[in-house]
């Protein structure tokens, strides 16, 4: 009925991110030490003014936390690089590495984001931003790195790879362009273009760095606050260079399993309201405004309330971000003085719809059909929209019945 797939978890809530911690916990977790170092000095060879780069993943300790700490001995007489050399850089890389094309792809995406930001932030173009800690061959080595391990690891294939929020620190911190504070301006950048949710703090120093943010911003397809439901496998820990008591700079990557589920799990929100003075005509009004506004579905029910009056229970499933316009139009139409609000968890079958082509007394006609699959996985509902039945039936001047009944035929539903 179900099979399993990866899922790896960036928790990241107190740490944050940086580019050697996310490689060296990727490291931690079993990725390829020596492909990485390979893919590391095809890039780094083709930077100019590297004289020379070692990498090491050293088995290390943090406030009794054992963990990777990512080792970078590298010499290189070039302070900035321009955005037109890391293009040109990334293209001569390509050609050389061996990752798979998604994780090529991965790479280019990852430095796009760094650019884009470092390039907003200057106001300059991505061909012409000058690049000084963004642009060193720490970050090839942090960006390709991670990349390289994620390929190694097979977690571009078959894997969902889910983060919680960056931490992102707080204070202040002294770079290139002057004092700032945390978050420096091009990790807020990218933080403010993917929507990517974060957090002041724990602690006055940065925890979340460019790079960082640019990698797990492009590697993650979602973020969650708690840890997704999953049978964990294994923990990579990433030590950082943060060393202030009580603070434990580690980060966790965590591997795991889920279930394929058949079914998907997500939120609604209920509003809900008591009328006892509305006519019809406004309630069928209202069902049709709600439902153009983007409510899910609304039931309204007949009931008996206080001093036996005759009321109506209107209640309307919305989406977080539309249920205050709900309730606005609610407020305005039937004049209620208040309404219920409440979060609810739901669960609905996979469903489809699709378009197919029937031909009835000699004319075709386009259907949609909406294709509903049971808990094993298979369709065992399949129903044609009312719409379209409604549009051939007045055409072709035929019962409702007689129509759904001949499309049914025509393509074996049930």
């Amino acid at each position: 009925m179900s099979s399993r797939s990866k899922v790896v978890y960036i928790d990241a809530y107190t740490s944050g991110v940086s580019g050697d911690m996310i490689l060296a916990a990727l490291v931690d977790l079993g990725a390829d030490e020596q492909k990485i170092r390979e893919e590391v000095l095809k890039v780094s060879s083709l930077l100019s003014g590297v004289k020379e780069v070692s990498v090491s993943f050293e088995e290390t300790s943090l406030m009794e936390f054992r963990g990777k700490k990512l080792v970078v001995s590298a010499v290189e007489d070039v302070q900035r690089r321009e955005g037109k050399e890391i293009l040109e850089v990334l293209e001569k890389y390509k050609a050389l590495s061996n990752l798979s094309e998604k994780a090529k792809k991965k790479v280019e995406e990852i430095f796009l984001t760094l650019l884009s930001a470092e390039a907003k932030v200057h106001k300059e173009s991505i061909e012409e931003v000058d690049l000084h800690e963004s642009g060193s061959v720490d970050t090839f080595i942090d960006v390709v790195g991670t990349v390289t391990a994620l390929d190694s690891l097979g977690l571009f294939n078959n894997c969902k790879i889910v983060s919680s929020p960056l931490a992102v620190g707080g204070g202040t911190i002294t770079f290139s362009h002057g004092t700032v504070s945390v978050p420096a301006p091009a990790t807020l950048e990218i933080l403010t273009r993917k929507n990517f949710p974060f957090r002041g703090g724990p602690i006055n120093f940065e925890l979340t760095t460019p790079t960082g943010a640019a990698i797990v911003t492009n590697i993650a397809e979602e973020v969650l606050e708690q840890y997704p439901l999953m049978k964990p496998i294994k923990i990579g820990l990433g030590i950082g260079s943060i060393n202030e008591k009580g603070f434990v700079d580690v980060l966790r990557v965590i591997l795991g399993e889920q279930n394929n589920k058949i079914y998907s799990n997500d939120k609604v929100i209920m509003v809900e309201t008591n009328v006892d003075d509305v006519d019809g005509e406004t309630l069928g009004f209202l069902i049709e405004k709600v439902m153009e506004e983007g409510a899910k579905d609304i039931t309204i029910l007949p009931g008996i309330t206080k001093k036996n009056r005759p009321m109506y229970l209107i209640s309307v499933m919305c989406d977080l971000n539309n249920y205050e316009k709900i309730v606005e139009t609610l407020f305005n139409e039937t004049k209620t003085l208040g309404v219920r609000i409440k979060e609810v968890d739901r669960i609905t079958l996979q469903r489809e719809t699709k378009k197919i082509e029937v031909e009835i007394k000699e004319k075709k006609f386009e259907v949609t059909i909406k294709v509903i699959k049971g808990l094993n996985g298979k369709t065992f509902r399949a129903k044609p929209e009312f719409e379209d039945v409604k549009r051939i039936a007045k055409e072709l001047n035929m019962p409702i019945t007689e129509i759904k009944k001949i499309i049914a035929e025509k393509i074996n539903l049930s």
